[in-house]
């Protein structure tokens, strides 16, 4: 990958740049490259086991809330793409075979909304959320919650089969905030 971003530097006139924004510029391109070269193969996958809309979908309803909400990061890019290919492939897969009453739907997101209000955001170790940032990105995090239950009761009402991939979307989100949020307690205590 650093092939590619130092190919890429050499276009853009970086001798006109400080070496911190030179780093900057370095990492933002690394993180770019990483982030299309995983939704890529995670969409190529889509398209080979034939849920190429399903998983879209849910890639991008989970995307809008991982981006404002945070959640479980992984060091290795390889731990990332491996973990987020198995919960799009799988989820695809319970999202189209799941049944529930209505008011069961209702409780998981209300649960879902209520443990986000309380531990969304978060960053990482390397990446905090400033104060400003915060407010913002909870506020963020509960209008796109609200929407997905707003379009699942519109579903409901008008009686088209409901769609449980935004639900499976809320609910993976949520448990990927619990481990940032039990390892924060943990340091508290120490």
């Amino acid at each position: 990958m650093n092939l590619i971003v130092n190919k890429v530097l050499q276009y853009m006139k970086p001798e006109e740049w400080s070496e911190v924004e030179m780093m900057k510029m370095k990492l933002g391109l690394q993180v770019l490259i990483h982030d299309f070269v995983m939704i890529g193969f995670i969409l190529v996958l889509a398209g080979y086991l034939e849920i190429f809309t399903e998983a879209v979908i849910l890639f991008t309803g989970y995307g809008l809330l991982k981006v404002t909400a945070g959640g479980i990061h992984f060091k290795k890019s390889l731990l990332c793409l491996l973990s987020t290919s198995t919960f799009i492939v799988m989820g695809t897969f319970v999202a189209e075979h799941i049944e529930l009453a209505f008011y069961q739907i209702l409780c998981m997101y209300l649960v879902c909304m209520a443990v986000l209000w309380i531990v969304a955001p978060q960053g990482t170790q390397n990446n905090p959320i400033s104060q400003e940032k915060y407010d913002r990105l909870k506020r963020d995090t509960m209008i796109i919650s609200y929407t997905y239950l707003l379009i699942t009761i519109y579903e409901y009402m008008t009686e088209v089969k409901i769609s449980y991939f935004l639900l499976v979307a809320i609910v993976f989100e949520t448990i990927s905030l619990l481990p940032g949020r039990l390892l924060c307690r943990e340091r508290k205590n120490i």
